[in-house]
């Protein structure tokens, strides 16, 4: 359910004065209670249950139990069993993750750290690669996955070793490697929106040379909700898309990888608005139907425009490290066709056709020596992003019906340097430095459309303007190895997001750069002789010049906030218990945090008018909870596989609770509290299953949450995420 509250809950004013008085106490306690345990240093008498986890979050395949990092990694198993199909899903299966839209756009959020505002050229504070390859645009970050090896979760700064500075984090989505030897696997399913999903996956290779191709194709016939003025479905989404790899080794150390994809997708899911409960929207609109319906007259989707990429990565192995050269270009526009107001009253209409194109180049240098590991590498990135026509149409308001063409392009060079030396056998100090300079530039003009009374075609502004962001961010952590099984560490680092231009307003004046202060400690521990791992991460941040948006009447603004603080707790454990027959494996999850804004004056407050829609005001909100971070939040999963003759009984049940949070920093609109349920059972024909049926369920408590809620003049508008869904499916494989 999502309500309008303006107070906090007697349950969250607990929470959030237990943090506030434990957090801390809680990171300077954890490494004495590491200490003092040694039953978190256990010697497995036998062969470990656990199967080891191989990450790359520190630019160098490491066991994720050595990384002094929190992370969250997730293989092809676990994201099936889980119900995580899309990027969107990952909040189920990733404490401290709020995955949620702003439009067209994908807007995460790590322990409280993210952007509402997908404006071209604003880049996402949690940062997401797939192989590598930097994804800018929050637009073509919305995608179903096919061929994935496993997904990164990195939490907290990442100023140092990846490609762009990024304040809340990283999303690494890793792809399966092209195979000399042939293989085979195909997925088919059908669910109760006559949703009809198929994704195909086929390698192999002659010599020195593999290659790759990975489908997938998705339509969902029928809406999660109606126009209620036309009677036409909503909340629909259809997407396809092709991904090949060609991999050649010529030599024993060396590697040339070229990648292609190429991407298509239309629909309205979490575009189309519906007038938030108990509120009104312009012209005194009420709610009309629910949640996923619509009265909006003006068609609303997105449409995105084939978009592709290419990258060349050339990797060489020497004995005392490795070289790694990644070259790639990426292309993506966009159409959307937006009903702003949601109401029949024909108030504000925008159509909207972006274009981004970016490069990248990055030179990377990994090796050893002794008791040193040290990595180093440069970072070129060069975009362009922009409104090729943003058009405003309004029957209204005469002064709105304008067509604008802002641009912004950014040139971006950086250098960075990480080691770590081993000061004793199980003591490690890691430092790192990334100098970076983002120069940006910012082109627009703007014309009168048919309606406005200067006259048709009339050049009503133009800008243009340049600035530069340079930032030294850094990494200085502390690890202690507690016998075999358990690590402990300390960390401090500084993220940075680059100041940018407006290009969602006519003037485009820039906003600063954020930075973001995290303090970190953690233990990494597997238990019972390696039957259980354990993973706890508490951390403090401080949080200045928070790049924020408000929605005004055609536009979104992006400005800047004073500070905010955040103090937390991560909790993540995993276990294999013995069982007389089959495979059995249980998850646990948690995140608390409590949020504040320390410094936000004139902070923009809106006011419900009698007549429908909002006034906006200023006002201090310091104090206020910051947005999109729930106070709690739990996962629990089990997952076991029976063995049934020469066949397997597989059974998966996922749960998610979120205790909500707020959607505006004035703490007027929340998220009420949440449960997801996703499950899972499937009957695999063969020791090696290459048949299999399964029927699936997501969401089975039907539960009505938002995934993209806004306060404007227009009034408060919701766009939910998707209700209950169920369905077969059928996999096949060689």
């Amino acid at each position: 359910m999502i309500s309008i509250n303006g107070t906090t809950s007697v349950a969250g004013a607990n929470l959030s004065l237990l943090l506030r008085n434990h957090v801390s106490a809680a990171i300077a306690g954890l490494a004495a209670v590491c200490v003092s345990a040694p039953v978190f240093a256990q010697t497995a008498t036998g062969d470990s249950v656990l199967e080891s986890v191989t990450v790359t979050a520190q630019r160098r395949a490491e066991d994720q139990q050595s990384v002094p990092i929190s992370i969250t990694t997730l293989n092809a198993k676990q994201l099936e069993a889980g119900g995580v199909t899309a990027l969107e899903d990952l909040t189920v299966a990733t404490p401290g993750l709020v995955m949620t839209r702003q439009l067209r756009g994908s807007t995460p959020f790590i322990r409280g750290v993210g952007a509402t505002s997908v404006t071209p050229g604003n880049e996402s504070p949690v940062a997401q690669y797939v192989d590598g390859i930097y994804y800018m645009s929050p637009v073509g970050n919305i995608f179903s996955f096919n061929n994935v090896e496993r997904i990164e979760v990195l939490k907290g700064p990442q100023g140092t070793l990846f490609g762009r500075n990024a304040t809340g984090g990283l999303i690494n989505v890793i792809t399966s490697d092209p195979k000399v030897e042939p293989g085979f696997k195909a997925s088919v399913s059908r669910d109760n929106y006559e949703t009809n999903s198929v994704s195909a996956y086929a390698t192999g290779g002659v010599g020195e040379v593999a290659a790759d191709i990975a489908i997938m194709y998705l339509d969902q016939g029928k809406g999660y909700g109606t126009n209620l003025n036309t009677g036409k479905d909503v909340n629909l989404q259809n997407e396809r898309a092709v991904r090949s790899k060609i991999l050649w080794t010529p030599t024993e150390g060396d590697r040339i990888t070229l990648s292609v994809d190429w991407s298509e997708n239309k629909g309205d899911l979490g575009l189309t608005r519906s007038i938030f409960p108990t509120s009104r929207g312009v012209g005194n609109t009420p709610l009309r139907g629910d949640q996923y319906d619509t009265q909006g007259t003006f068609p609303t989707y997105v449409k995105s425009f084939p978009s592709w990429g290419a990258s060349l990565k050339y990797e060489r192995t020497f004995d005392w490290g490795s070289f790694q050269s990644l070259t790639s270009h990426r292309d993506q526009k966009s159409e959307t066709f937006l009903d702003q107001d949601a109401t029949p009253v024909p108030f504000v209409n925008v159509q909207i056709n972006e274009q981004n194109k970016w490069q990248q180049q990055e030179f990377l240098l990994v090796g050893n020596a002794d008791k040193l590991d040290w990595t180093t590498g440069i970072f070129l990135f060069n975009a362009t992003s922009g409104y090729d026509g943003l058009k405003i149409t309004s029957g209204q308001v005469a002064s709105l019906n304008t067509t604008s063409y802002p641009k912004q392009e950014t040139r971006s060079y950086a250098a960075f340097a990480q080691s770590t030396y081993a000061v004793m056998d199980t003591t490690k100090v890691t430092a790192g430095l990334r100098y970076t300079v983002d120069d940006r530039s910012y082109t627009s003009r703007q014309i009168a459309n048919a309606g406005h009374p200067a006259g048709d075609g009339t050049v009503l502004a133009t800008n243009f303007d340049e600035k530069s962001f340079p930032k030294l961010t850094y990494r200085l952590a502390v690890d202690q190895q507690l016998g075999d099984s358990a690590l402990i560490y300390a960390s401090f680092n500084r993220g940075f997001k680059s100041g940018i231009f407006n290009t969602g307003i006519i003037n485009g004046l820039p906003v600063n750069p954020e930075t973001l202060d995290a303090i970190e400690v953690g233990l990494k521990s597997e238990l019972f002789d390696h039957r259980v791992r354990l993973n706890l991460a508490a951390y403090d941040y401080d949080y200045q010049d928070i790049q924020l948006q408000r929605v005004v009447t055609g536009a979104s603004v992006i400005f800047n906030a004073a500070k905010g603080q955040m103090r937390g707790l991560d909790v993540e454990a995993i276990f294999v218990p013995p069982t007389p027959v089959g495979e059995l494996q249980l998850t646990l999850g948690a995140s608390l945090i409590d949020t504040e804004y320390k410094k936000f004056p004139n902070g923009p407050t809106t006011i419900p008018n009698a007549t429908g829609g909002n006034a906006t005001v200023a006002r201090d909100l310091a104090g206020n909870d910051m947005i999109r971070s729930p106070k709690y939040t739990a996962t629990a999963g089990v997952d076991y596989e029976l063995p049934i003759g020469d066949n397997t009984l597989g059974m998966s049940v996922n749960y998610f609770k979120s205790d909500g949070f707020f959607w505006e920093p004035d703490n007027r609109l929340k998220q009420e509290p949440y449960e997801v349920l996703n499950a899972q059972v499937s009957y695999g024909f063969g020791a090696d299953e290459r048949v299999r049926v399964r029927v699936f369920g997501k969401n089975l408590t039907d539960a009505v949450y938002g995934s993209y809620v806004s306060a404007g003049a227009v009034g408060d508008l919701v766009g939910a995420a998707p209700p209950r869904t169920y369905g077969l499916g059928f996999d096949f494989k060689y």
